[in-house]
């Protein structure tokens, strides 16, 4: 299913998975996945700062906004002039070609700055004097970071050079022995591929050292004098202006058209300079044309022949191109006129900067070493029994491994997916109580199925103490006392890995690695939004570790090894949100908004149908053992949560035997739910049918935890024709275009007189749950139309119903009122029919046809409503009655119809 190389089945496979499981026997593709949960936490841990800054600077501009601006001009006052107010004076070094005049001009100049920026320092409020503080220090930290990655990956790159030149050696001498070369054509083949090899050592390794020498002088080169904050440029418009030498004097960008021409008329009118304006291409190539190509020439000419790998370049320059035009506008006047080209909002610099420099500096960090990896995982599939299964799994990860290095990911797309975790989820205390769940739906059994020495019984008590730790520590696990050091460094690591706090709500919250810019507003109010949800998500996966963690230990495993089990049970259970790791068919803007909340049922799909391959294919008995323990023990769990009705495929099965039967799977699910009660009794037979945990506690569970449908969820209705398209075609949207839906009806509601009901249905789910179960409580339940479904709800159930959940007897109610409606619906179209075959017969002269006499006949056979002689007469009679009252295929209404025709004619 991997031919083609956009289309195939592997695009649907998740990533993680796709690495993990039909990867586990290509060591370069293990290598790989630990290298990504590598990169991926150093992202993490660099956001982790970003908003802690961000985020303590917002709480003090909040409250000082006119301080903030002084901050922020200081700030790139600071970075134009090279020198740091908060420092004492220092005095810039002479520089080569400076004569010792100019150099005591020189620092007259820097001085008179000083004292003026150290004037402005002083000023500024104490929380203020330290964010100047806090931030320079963050951009400093970022920027060595970013030149160490640099570094790094110049060293990577020679030594993997010179191990490529040495493997291309081997196989230059195995095919001079394959090839059966001898006497003077052999010593010369032998002798040409030694010259390579030689060439490659003197390039790759015997200079390493004076290239990375020479790379770090470049570096420190061109650091500026002073603190740096970044004179941001935002916006698609830019403005280039040049010497008469066509050197770059000045490279802006403006986020407005009009803005744009203003900067462009102004410095024309400035005799001597060549003034270009236009709008950015999508790649970094249209930004370094506008910018003084020195710098990039400089390090093409130290490393461009060494890393040869385009995308790690490409990331190089991603971050260095952002920078480069502060070189320029030092030696510019233009800022001086008060046109800088730069945006003076440092609060939003800061964000977009240290955020998207996290991922420029973590892709930087390892992308050379995964690319490695990859290669390693190519030759190994080569060398698999099925080096052509292998070969194509490998080229998934190839496409996998792009879009990870340069993710793609719209605003508009990701607002549509907030919105949507927002209206659906966000802080509805059901959806998180739901969430935990899965800890012991999918956790127990694959925990059990993991280890020799494992067993439900064993995977549950290991969890139950976990849970009981993280009670213990008041929210975390490594809080508990009881916790030995080992399992304390566990927790930690787990922790600096991202194992335990990626979870669904901040990806769909948009608060993990979306790629769009970071905005401190809309994480702090994304926050207590993804509150509960998070934390759920947190809850099952610490809680998993820890027992994965101790069930691996008693199994034998040591320190590291128990870890990394842990960590991959943990993900196995829980699953892989990130964006990196969705199906790669689910990772355009397109699919994220389509397929908003599909990544947990792409997942489990995926887990279900894995492990029912393996149980029959897998590859040794250890394989087909652990794949039917999962299989079977998640199955059990479903209908131990959910019931009978909740297991997987459970709607398929009855929907198949439903087309053999008169009422469909309607019928189908009836007998099954007699048959049970009959056979086990009211009770028994209760939590068969819906689960223990609802059962017991009168909560529909079955929709909220079960698969009964697998993808699409059915109408609770009969649905033909338009409807039942329609219907579908909701499905298939998604999410978030069922927001306007909702706002659609409930506004229409409103404006017929229905305020409360309208409200409730336009609003979010957790007002809509709130109110719903102020209702319950108020007036028990209604129809829209106020006629009562239930009269005396408990006051508990209204509470359940304001918390999400729905009460498990007034489901019930609308599942038989459902029923009821589908029946009466297929009635009267089987009566229909057979009225209109009888009379299309009459109107034609002829006798009704013996079939359908008999069809008649076993209708009326167990029908109240038969159908007679007179019946069909008067079917008779209205169908020609209608006939006749048709003008044109229109059918009017007689008292209506001489209006019409006096409105629109008689043609």
């Amino acid at each position: 299913g991997g031919k083609s190389p956009r289309y195939n089945l592997l695009g649907l496979v998740p990533g993680r998975a796709l690495f993990a499981e039909l990867g586990k026997n290509l060591p370069g593709a293990q290598r790989y996945l630990r290298l990504k949960e590598d990169m991926d936490a150093m992202r993490s841990d660099w956001h982790g700062k970003t908003d802690e800054v961000a985020q303590a600077w917002r709480k003090i501009m909040s409250g000082n906004m006119a301080a903030n601006r002084s901050l922020m001009d200081l700030m790139h006052e600071a970075t134009r002039e090279g020198v740091d107010p908060s420092q004492p004076f220092v005095a810039p070094k002479r520089r080569p070609g400076v004569t010792p005049d100019e150099h005591t001009t020189q620092v007259a100049g820097v001085k008179t700055a000083w004292n003026s920026l150290k004037a402005k320092f002083d000023a500024l409020p104490p929380e203020f004097k330290a964010m100047f503080n806090t931030v320079r220090d963050t951009y400093d930290d970022m920027a060595t970071a970013f030149e160490k990655a640099v570094l790094d990956n110049a060293t990577k790159a020679m030594s993997i050079g010179l191990e490529r030149a040495e493997r291309r050696y081997n196989d230059d001498l195995a095919a001079i022995r394959d090839e059966g070369l001898t006497g003077d054509a052999k010593a010369e083949a032998e002798d040409a591929a030694k010259k390579r090899f030689a060439t490659a050592k003197k390039t790759h390794g015997w200079n390493k050292n004076a290239r990375i020498s020479q790379l770090r002088q470049q570096f420190e080169s061109n650091r500026l004098d002073g603190p740096y904050f970044p004179l941001q440029r935002f916006g698609s418009y830019f403005v280039t202006v040049r010497d008469v030498d066509g050197k770059v004097v000045s490279f802006s960008r403006f986020e407005s058209e009009k803005k744009q021409r203003a900067f462009a008329t102004e410095q024309r009118r400035v005799v001597g300079q060549d003034v270009q304006a236009g709008v950015m291409e999508d790649n970094t190539a249209g930004l370094r044309d506008q910018v003084d190509p020195n710098f990039v020439a400089d390090i093409e000419k130290i490393i461009g022949d060494t890393i040869k790998d385009p995308a790690v370049m490409d990331m190089v320059w991603q971050r260095w191109l952002e920078t480069l035009p502060d070189f320029s506008v030092r030696k510019s006047r233009i800022h001086r006129k008060g046109t800088p080209g730069f945006d003076g909002d440092a609060f939003r610099a800061f964000g977009r900067q240290v955020f998207h420099g996290s991922h420029q500096l973590a892709r930087l960090t390892y992308a050379m070493d995964m690319q490695k990896a990859l290669e390693d995982a190519r030759r190994e599939a080569a060398a698999t029994s099925d080096p052509n299964r292998n070969g194509l799994i490998v080229n998934e990860m190839d496409r996998r491994h792009a879009f990870t290095m340069n993710p793609t990911g719209g605003a508009l797309a990701q607002f549509a997916t907030s919105a949507a975790f927002i209206y659906y989820l966000g802080m509805t205390p059901a959806a998180a109580i739901v969430n935990i769940l899965q800890t012991t739906v999918v956790g127990i059994p694959v925990l059990s199925a993991a280890f020799d020495k494992g067993g439900i019984g064993r995977a549950s008590k290991a969890l139950t103490g976990a849970m009981r730790d993280f009670v213990a520590g008041r929210g975390a696990v490594q809080g508990a006392s009881r916790l030995t050091a080992d399992e304390q460094a566990a927790m930690d690591e787990a922790y600096r890995r991202g194992t335990v706090d990626k979870s669904q709500a901040h990806d769909l919250a948009g608060v993990s690695e979306s790629g769009v810019d970071y905005s401190a507003r809309w994480m702090r109010i994304m926050k207590p939004i993804s509150y509960l949800f998070h934390h759920a998500e947190r809850l099952n996966r610490e809680v998993t570790f820890l027992a994965a963690y101790r069930m691996a230990k008693d199994n034998g495993f040591d320190h590291a090894g128990a870890i990394q089990k842990a960590a991959d049970l943990t993900w196995k259970t829980h699953f892989d949100y990130q964006n990196t790791s969705r199906p790669r068919l689910m990772q355009n803007d397109w699919m994220k908004v389509l397929l908003v909340f599909r990544n947990f049922q792409i997942n489990m799909l995926w887990r279900l149908f894995r492990d029912t391959h393996q149980m029959l294919h897998g590859r040794s008995e250890a394989d087909r053992r652990e794949a039917r323990a999962q299989l079977i023990g998640i199955s059990a769990m479903m209908m131990f949560h959910a019931g009978i009705k909740g297991v997987w495929g459970y709607a398929l099965l009855t929907f198949l035997v439903g087309l053999l039967v008169p009422d469909g799977s309607d019928e189908v699910e009836e007998e099954i739910k007699n048959a049970i009660v009959n056979t086990f009794g009211p009770g028994a037979g209760g939590l068969l049918l819906n689960g223990v945990p609802g059962h017991i506690t009168g909560i529909d569970l079955t929709s909220r935890l079960g698969m009964p449908e697998l993808w699409f969820r059915k109408s609770d209705r009969q649905l033909e024709g338009d409807d039942e398209y329609n219907y579908f075609l909701q499905e298939m949207v998604g999410a978030a275009p069922g927001i306007v839906e909702n706002v659609w009806r409930g506004t229409n509601l409103a404006l017929d007189g229905e305020i409360w009901r309208g409200v409730e249905t336009a609003a979010p789910k957790a007002i809509r749950d709130l109110m719903k179960g102020y209702r319950y409580f108020d007036e028990g339940v209604t129809t829209i139309k106020g006629d009562p479904l239930l009269d005396d709800l408990p006051a508990g159930d209204a509470f359940l119903q304001a918390m999400g959940f729905n009460p498990a007897q007034v489901s019930r109610q609308y599942e038989i009122n459902t029923r009821r409606l589908n029946m009466q619906a297929r009635l009267r179209d089987e009566r229909g029919d057979l009225l209109r075959d009888a009379t299309k017969a009459i109107e034609a002269g002829e006798q009704i046809p013996e079939d359908v006499m008999a069809a008649i006949n076993e209708f009326n056979a167990t029908s109240d409503n038969p159908i007679t002689g007179k019946s069909i007469q008067q079917s008779l009679r209205a169908r020609l009655s209608r006939r006749q009252a048709t003008e044109n295929g229109v059918l009017l209404d007689k008292k209506l119809a001489p209006a019409i025709r006096e409105k629109f004619g008689d043609d």
